[in-house]
């Protein structure tokens, strides 16, 4: 598993690995409920007439940009349910969204449902980006994008992670139990933000950027890079 940790943690952008997960009396983290890194204020929870008493091993933790209350129990998030990992991309599509919000939802109970359900939304997101190639298996998918240059090859690599992890995760997780591994999955959760973030975001931006130019300057990009276009119109064969 340190193997897998190490290969993913190597990996993440750190732009996007700068989320920091909910822990435990930590001053600050990435809000469970609107997802900016915020302070908190910690508080003990309380119950009865005007909350007199004490809830053995219960704290609540308010962010201060929200205003929102995350709720813990024995050193353990509890509410919201998915606040262990990332909000989803804003640029993720939407029908991706549901499959990663389920996956936000179980990933404290089971790392291994978590795991299952983003080998499904990668897949899925390979289908979107790639269309005339969906057929093709999830691994022949992933040396495609590296070969295109759509995504770099690190990406690539831990795209590989992914499927093996997603894979195993379902039917035969001898190899690779995820089910208490929580450290792993959200990797996974910051994993895929990466993959919209270079396959659609920045496509679009440079895209945007092209489209814009003085129609000289365009045609002397297309002269100098083979008569460049966007990324999703490179990948039909």
């Amino acid at each position: 598993m340190d193997i897998i940790n190490n290969t993913l943690g190597s990996i993440i952008q750190p732009d996007l690995a700068s989320y920091d997960a909910p822990s435990f009396k930590s001053e600050g983290f990435n809000c469970p409920f609107c997802g900016a890194f915020a302070h908190q204020v910690w508080s003990k929870a309380a119950a009865g007439y005007n909350a007199h008493d004490i809830v053995p091993d219960t704290y609540f933790a308010q962010c201060m940009k929200c205003k929102n209350y995350s709720i813990w129990h024995g050193e353990q998030l509890i509410h919201p349910s998915g606040g262990n990992a990332p909000l989803p991309h804003a640029d993720l599509p939407e029908d991706l969204k549901k499959d990663y919000e389920e996956a936000r939802s179980i990933v404290s109970r089971s790392p291994r449902s978590a795991a299952a359900l983003l080998r499904l939304t990668i897949e899925k997101l390979t289908n979107t980006i790639l269309e005339e190639n969906k057929n093709k298996s999830l691994n022949s998918k992933i040396e495609l994008l590296v070969e295109k240059k759509v995504l770099r090859s690190e990406i690539g690599k831990a795209l590989h992670v992914v499927r093996v992890i997603g894979n195993n995760a379902v039917p035969n997780p001898a190899e690779i139990d995820l089910r208490d591994d929580i450290e792993i999955a959200v990797k996974l959760f910051k994993l895929v933000n990466m993959i919209v973030q270079e396959t659609i975001t920045e496509s679009r931006e440079i895209d945007s950027i092209i489209h814009n130019l003085p129609n000289g300057a365009k045609k002397s990009i297309e002269k100098r890079n083979g008569n460049m276009v966007p990324k999703g119109n490179q990948l039909d064969e």
